[in-house]
């Protein structure tokens, strides 16, 4: 599992207190010309509707869905963190994602990847500082589609160095 999320990569030497994240998220395709005055990336998001679950271990392609080419896919993920211990810092570490996009923990923006040419390496962002320990947390993201394979497509992974 360590190889998937830190794919095309090293492993860090310091990784510790791994938690991989739920394979199955929640995912809403944007279709160009459809206005949704929803705030897909805000934590307080109640109405879920025209979402879908999806495994963030594949493409979204990879698994009969199709997408707009040159549209916006909207993940959402609730999941309780970890109790991390005092002092470290906390990492997540997103597997792949075809083509671009940008992560949100709890309504903060954390990061994200936005060159396409990286679809298939993985990347970390520092999630210290957004991250509830032992609590609930909403993990949101918007990556963008410009064709072919598409979405978060490897496993996803929180740990401390």
């Amino acid at each position: 599992m360590k190889r998937e999320v830190f794919a095309g990569t090293c492993v860090p030497e310091k990784c510790e207190n791994y938690f991989v994240l739920p394979e199955i998220w929640k995912l809403h395709i944007d279709v160009p010309g459809v206005k949704d005055s929803r705030d897909f990336l805000s934590p307080g998001l109640t109405d879920l509707s025209g979402f879908n679950n999806i495994s963030t271990w594949n493409t979204v392609s990879g698994q009969g869905v199709h997408s707009q080419v040159g549209g916006y896919l909207y993940y959402r993920l609730e999941f309780t963190a970890p109790d991390f211990p005092d002092g470290k810092k906390i990492f997540l570490r997103i597997g792949s994602v075809d083509d671009s996009g940008e992560f949100f923990l709890n309504g903060k923006k954390i990061g994200g990847s936005d060159d396409p040419r990286d679809w298939d390496k993985s990347f970390e962002m520092d999630v210290t500082d957004a991250l509830k320990h032992g609590g609930k947390n909403i993990l949101t993201a918007r990556i963008y589609d410009s064709g072919g394979g598409e979405g978060i497509w490897r496993p996803q992974a929180l740990y401390t160095k």
